[in-house]
């Protein structure tokens, strides 16, 4: 088995860079340096505001790089991809992946793992800096209510954060995963190694074309498993021929398999930053654990439960309320510019194009500013940054600030989606089998047909166990 990475590899904790290592301080949020990040551009929202998007370019991917939160969806979001074809994803046959993949230092029993690869763990409330206890007072305040374990099903309120951080490591699959599998006899990393298109003969997928130090050459392979992300998969697909015709032809890519569905559909959740002074006796170390707070809650009438989402986060003399939707409407799109893969795709999100996002978002930020209003919170808070006055004076005003400041929230999925044959934007079925052609699987967060209510990274994790329990027992390649 061959694990084929376009960035680098760092095969032991001591030899991984410290942005990779800590997921306090230098590397708190995203890794912003070139050498572990794809650093995309795309467009925010219709009006086509660029901004920067991070992905991982290293062994681990995106889990080596984020913000180390470990949140399920709620059983509804799995509930949902089976009712739509897809069986074996309702939340009872993913949750004893949730719990197989985790080592949580807080919980056990039925919704909780104690001897995974990935370590997690909460803070203790005596532990939680001054401002996160003061932003939980706040949000107790507004009538919200607690909770302890933020991954029960139906969990929603206030309450701490789940980490996969433990004293301060990001524990990446990279570390979890690759640590353990570096010893077998038949398995192997390519790193440094990028994937240029995936080789068919006829409709049979047998090998990658890949490069490497300026070096093409062709790896074949019984079955080809693509992990390179809501971005990077998609983009390999049409690189490779797997597409809307429409797209391809322009380009000179041969078409192997007509599928519309590739690249469309993408997902993410949007969120918004507001930005705060804080008074000096309060400011922190760049080392201090942060964010150990999270809101988790349903819009005014809203149909869809805990849809919304209010985190803080303390960077040294400022604070950050992200607030976002957990749940939206909007639906965006990556497409092939180029069959060079060093010329990036484009990716478009096309937040905020529906105005149940609109509306949810600005009451999202109305409601930041009520929690930053509370005496604990006002206590520690020396001025508000952004958004100023004059845009939180009218409903326009907001929502052109929104839409000037709408960012992603590194949640990205569904640009192959998983559904069954009849599902004419559907790109792989319920095994995460690419429709229509053979010894090729996906098997990443693109396939989710909707983002979980929660950050990825765990059910991200889950995708990559469900997919590996339903392969065949015999040689595969492995994109990442």
């Amino acid at each position: 088995m061959l694990l084929i990475e376009a960035g680098p590899d760092y095969p032991d904790l001591e030899t991984l860079p410290d942005e990779l290592k800590f997921g306090y301080g230098t590397g708190h949020l995203l890794v912003v340096s070139r050498t572990h990040n794809w650093d995309y551009a795309a467009t925010a929202t219709a009006e086509g505001r660029e901004f920067r998007l991070p992905a991982g370019l290293v062994t681990g991917g995106s889990s080596a790089i984020n913000g180390q939160l470990f949140i399920r969806g709620v059983p509804d979001d799995y509930d949902g991809w089976a009712a739509e074809g897809n069986s074996g994803w309702s939340f009872s046959d993913l949750l004893p992946y949730f719990r197989k993949i985790e080592t949580h230092a807080n919980f056990g029993g039925e919704y909780h793992g104690r001897e995974g690869p990935i370590p997690v763990h909460r803070y203790p409330r005596e532990q939680w800096s001054p401002i996160s206890r003061a932003y939980y007072e706040a949000c107790r305040a507004e009538g919200f209510p607690e909770f302890d374990d933020a991954n029960l099903p139906m969990s929603t309120g206030v309450g701490p954060s789940p980490f996969n951080n433990p004293n301060r490591i990001r524990f990446s699959t990279a570390l979890g995963y690759l640590t353990p599998a570096r010893e077998r006899s038949n398995f192997e990393i390519a790193a440094d190694t990028l994937a240029r298109r995936i080789v068919f003969d006829g409709n049979r997928a047998v090998g990658v074309e890949v490069e490497q130090n300026g070096v093409r050459h062709v790896i074949e392979g019984a079955e080809i498993v693509v992990s390179a992300g809501a971005i990077g998969s998609p983009w390999l697909l049409l690189r490779s021929g797997i597409g809307a015709a429409g797209q391809l032809f322009p380009l000179d890519i041969p078409l192997v398999r007509d599928l519309p569905g590739v690249g469309k559909n993408l997902k993410d959740h949007p969120a918004v930053p507001l930005w705060f002074l804080i008074r000096p006796e309060f400011v922190m170390g760049a080392d201090d654990p942060t964010g150990q707070c999270m809101l988790r809650y349903t819009a005014q009438n809203s149909p869809i439960h805990t849809d919304m989402f209010i985190r803080e986060v303390q960077l040294t003399e400022k604070l950050l309320l992200w607030a976002g939707i957990y749940a939206e409407s909007s639906v965006g799109e990556v497409r092939i510019v180029s069959p060079d893969p060093n010329t990036r795709p484009s990716i478009n999100f096309n937040f905020l194009d529906d105005p149940f996002d609109r509306r949810r978002m600005r009451e999202a930020v109305r409601l930041a500013i009520t929690l930053s209003e509370h005496e604990n919170m006002r206590a520690i808070l020396a001025e508000r940054l952004i958004p100023g006055d004059d845009e939180l004076a009218t409903d326009a005003a907001l929502d052109r600030w929104i839409e000037q400041n709408v960012d992603s929230g590194k949640h990205l999925t569904s640009t192959c989606r998983m559904g069954p044959a009849g599902d004419p934007l559907a790109v792989v079925d319920h095994e995460g089998r690419v429709h229509g052609v053979e010894n090729l699987r996906v098997a990443d967060a693109s396939i989710m047909p909707r983002p979980p209510r929660g950050n990825t990274n765990a059910t991200t994790i889950v995708v990559g166990e469900r997919i590996a329990e339903l392969i065949a027992r015999r040689p595969t390649v492995n994109i990442s």
